[in-house]
């Protein structure tokens, strides 16, 4: 299934549907939103236990708010504007530090991949072009047209499983 966050479905709608019970999700991506998480944050708790795979900053004097787009992009402004970015940050944080496996790449990504495992081992994958922010979830419209694919049979989501795992260093932050 093609999904560009336009017509029909989103890529955040599917990933709230899909994030079921005590379900695993992996991402990787170069960007990480707070104002994406804020609509998923209450199926992120439910879910069993979560694997980032994120861009390292690429210089010394680069902050790592800056290299994740924490606080998002020129697009999620009306989300700033709320004045909700402290209390979304400190739930976040607490999501990371207790359920999150956070492992570095040494270079951004040219595409996004989210994995979902169910209890029921059944697994539902999307990969495209889609960061895990406010835009790239399909929660407002952005500058870039988005073009990602949907993986719902087991055969075809487990080949995407395979580079999620290959990917990236020693993990960098595991859950307590």
């Amino acid at each position: 299934m093609l999904i560009d966050n336009r017509k029909g479905a989103t890529v955040g709608a599917l990933l709230e549907s899909r994030l079921t019970g005590k379900a695993n999700l992996s991402v990787l991506t170069a960007t990480v939103s707070l104002f994406a998480y804020a609509p998923l944050r209450h199926v992120l708790q439910d879910a069993a236990q979560a694997r980032l795979l994120l861009p390292t900053p690429n210089d010394d004097n680069q902050h790592l708010v800056e290299t994740l787009g924490l606080i998002g992009d020129h697009n999620e402004r009306v989300y700033r504007n709320e004045l909700t970015t402290a209390a979304l940050a400190k739930h976040f944080s607490n999501w990371v530090s207790t359920k999150t496996t956070v492992r570095a790449m040494p270079r951004r990504a040219g595409h996004s991949l989210y994995l979902v495992e169910n209890a029921a081992d059944t697994r539902f994958a999307i990969h495209g072009s889609s960061p895990f922010t406010a835009t790239g979830l399909g929660r407002l419209p952005g500058d870039h047209y988005e073009m990602n694919t949907a993986f719902d049979t087991p055969e075809q989501a487990s080949e995407l499983t395979d580079i999620s795992t290959r990917s990236g260093r020693r993990p960098v932050h595991k859950p307590t």
